[in-house]
């Protein structure tokens, strides 16, 4: 039963029925010789079947309760002569009794008087309204959908609302989805509310999105793009694509899209997405290599190598000017004058040179490549590869040097024969480098590693192998 009435509204429907109780006891007389009388009491309650009171009404004579009275029912009340009130109580929302509730009844000795009760139960349905709330990094880049059990889903943005109407009152659930991996939902997620009549309930999904910049690295999973934790945990694979062969990530400054190579059967091309894989945006047209996007940091461009040359293309995917004539693996310094990349042949090193084109300077003359800048601008990460004269003789390390080429400082010293490491990418605070390798001498799969360039401790992160490529978001 209930405790509040309302308004009429709706279509409805008359129900009837008939049904006499005897309570004389229920007011005794009290003592020999008192005059009693009859009341008699009938309810009729009209409306859709679904929307009636479905555990009746309590009945009121003076301070006399009768609860659980059925809703479509009639009785009669053995009570002393006299005057007395009879009402009606614990109507649900939806009901209401049209006139006045109570009525004034006299009643005599050896008589009967009546008080009859008309209730209507109107259509029971209210309304819910989502509010989402998202704190921290990037905090408006995110979508969710908000899933109302019974009703259906509606798309809503990071700190947005919206309303599902007509919902039909009564205990309903309401889910949270498409949550990004590096995002939590506070509180229950599914979250039971109740939906009152002709009423809203509001449920507000709080998310907290608390990684600092760079507490996140994308890379290349086999065929597709995936995003990881430094700790390996929320996993998530932001591409399928299927015969496609999408690589080699690059975050946009601020983490919002993903820059990559996608290479299929005679055809490969730079490619721009959304950090969770959506708006996938052809950039270069077709013809060619396609490999190692790189932003500028205001990110207005992109460097790119396409066959073996260093390019720049506008990030809407106008404008594509080559830069260098021989080169790859382009990366930018942080204040966007300059541009890092690999050099080939006799040419062969770390080069870097300013980002009109001009003022070319090389750094170190051996077989390095894959260069990463710091985000300080103070020095580049790198590849280097020692031949031994057989493959199994080779051996890989990753290295930094100044940006003027000085203090070259060896970070790994893995003795790796046989296998390789390489795709150095710096952390937003210069703390730590991640870079991909795989050891012949094991099983030569390619698996996702962590240095420390001061204390040069190296820490595998668990990935499902292979895992090359990755690229730390700034």
């Amino acid at each position: 039963m209930h405790t509040h009435t309302f308004g009429n509204r709706g279509i409805f429907v008359a129900l009837g029925a008939m049904f006499t109780l005897a309570c004389g006891d229920s007011n005794p007389p009290s003592g020999p010789g008192t005059a009693v009388g009859v009341i008699e009491i009938k309810l009729t309650t009209s409306g859709l079947p679904e929307d009636l009171d479905p555990d009746g009404y309590s009945l009121y004579v003076d301070n006399r309760a009768y609860p659980g009275v059925a809703i479509n029912k009639s009785m009669t009340i053995e009570f002393a002569a006299g005057k007395h009130s009879v009402f009606l109580a614990d109507l649900a929302p939806n009901c209401s009794i049209n006139g006045s509730n109570e009525q004034k009844v006299e009643v005599f000795e050896g008589k009967s008087v009546s008080a009859a009760f008309d209730v209507t139960c109107v259509v029971n349905i209210g309304a819910v309204r989502v509010f989402t709330r998202t704190t921290g990094r990037d905090a408006l880049s995110y979508h969710y959908t908000a899933n109302l059990e019974g009703t259906g889903n509606l798309p809503l943005g990071a700190t947005d609302m919206v309303s599902f109407p007509d919902v039909r009152a009564g205990i309903r659930q309401v889910t949270l989805t498409d949550i990004s991996t590096n995002c939590v939902a506070n509180g229950l997620n599914p979250r039971p509310i109740e939906v009152p009549f002709n009423d809203t309930a509001v449920v507000i999904f709080t998310v907290e999105c608390p990684y600092e910049d760079g507490e996140l690295i994308a890379y290349t999973g086999g065929p597709d793009i995936y995003t990881v934790h430094p700790d390996g945990t929320r996993l998530r694979q932001l591409t399928t694509n299927a015969p496609y062969s999408d690589k080699e990530p690059a975050w946009s400054p601020g983490g919002t899209r993903i820059a990559f190579g996608r290479v299929s059967e005679g055809s490969s091309g730079i490619f721009v997405m959304d950090a969770d894989g959506g708006n996938q945006l052809r950039l270069t047209t077709p013809g060619g290599e396609f490999s190692e996007p790189a932003w500028s940091p205001d990110g207005s461009r992109i460097a790119f190598n396409h066959d073996n040359a260093i390019w720049l293309i506008n990030a809407d995917g106008t404008n594509a000017v080559q830069l260098v004539g021989d080169g790859s693996g382009p990366d930018w310094s942080p204040d966007g004058k300059r541009i890092a990349y690999s050099g080939r042949g006799s040419l062969g090193g770390i080069w870097t040179i300013g980002a009109d084109g001009h003022n070319d300077a090389r750094l170190t003359l051996d077989n390095d490549s894959e260069p990463a800048w710091s985000p300080d601008g103070t020095r580049i990460a790198f590849h280097r590869d020692y031949y031994g004269g057989w493959y199994y003789q080779d051996t890989h390390d990753i290295y930094v040097v100044n940006a003027d080429g000085s203090a070259l400082t060896q970070l790994t010293s893995l003795q790796w024969t046989g296998g390789w490491v390489g795709s150095p990418t710096w952390k937003a605070d210069g703390s730590t480098i991640a870079f991909s390798g795989a050891s012949c001498i094991e099983d030569c799969s390619d698996r996702l590693w962590l240095v420390n360039p001061y204390s040069l401790r190296v820490n595998q992160i668990p990935t499902p192998s292979p895992a090359r490529s990755p690229a730390w978001r700034r």
